[in-house]
């Protein structure tokens, strides 16, 4: 069985998943019989696609962000996308916008409209538009899972969901916000000023471009 998979936003968080989808893959196919196959990234005002897959090994080595992908282009630049991509499944991982939830939004209804299913990394589309979203997927049949865009990336909704299904949960206590605990621990325990902190967070991939909504 092949899933062909679309990343939208080739930023760290991005990057990061697709080098573990290809460290994966052999694994992924051997265990469950799955072939998943990223058939297109698309970065701010450019795409990638090619149905069959895209060499994650090349791409990976020209790093992140819209200039991995250009370079990427100079040596598939048949793989350029015109239109608009289509796949099984969006994986969304743009950057977090609180206001109006774009580009993520976009992308996820554009993802809605051609039924495919979609896991959200980021969560500024959900949060600004969630009813708008969880309705246009319900209408269309479409799954959307989002544990990858709460409590640090942990499998946290999908234990309440799944494994505990059945059951009374009665009360949920966490660190609601990974990026505030990780400069105040830095803080805290070796002395750093915050400016210092947010700057090995941001380093580190924890906190991103614009911290302001995390910090």
């Amino acid at each position: 069985m092949k899933i062909q998979v679309v990343l939208s936003g080739y930023g760290t968080v991005g990057r990061e998943f697709i080098k573990l989808l290809n460290e994966k893959y052999s694994y992924i196919y051997e265990t469950y019989g799955i072939q998943l196959v990223v058939s297109g990234v698309l970065g701010r005002n450019i795409a990638i696609h090619n149905e069959e897959g895209l060499s994650l090994n090349h791409l990976l080595m020209y790093g992140g962000g819209t200039a991995a992908i250009e370079k990427y282009l100079e040596y598939h630049p048949k793989e350029r996308a015109i239109t608009s991509i289509s796949g099984t499944v969006l994986v969304e991982s743009t950057v977090t916008n609180l206001k109006d939830g774009n580009p993520g939004k976009q992308y996820m209804k554009q993802a809605i409209e051609k039924q495919m299913d979609i896991v959200a990394i980021s969560k500024g589309a959900l949060v600004t538009n969630w009813r708008e979203i969880n309705e246009a997927a319900r209408g269309a049949n479409v799954r959307i899972r989002y544990s990858g865009a709460t409590a640090a990336a942990l499998p946290t909704l999908d234990i309440g969901q799944f494994s505990l299904a059945g059951c009374s949960i009665e009360k949920i206590e966490g660190i609601l916000n990974g990026t505030t605990n990780y400069i105040l621990t830095k803080m805290y325990e070796e002395d750093m000023t915050f400016e210092e902190a947010l700057k090995e967070a941001q380093n580190k991939g924890i906190a991103e471009t614009n911290p302001c909504p995390s910090t």
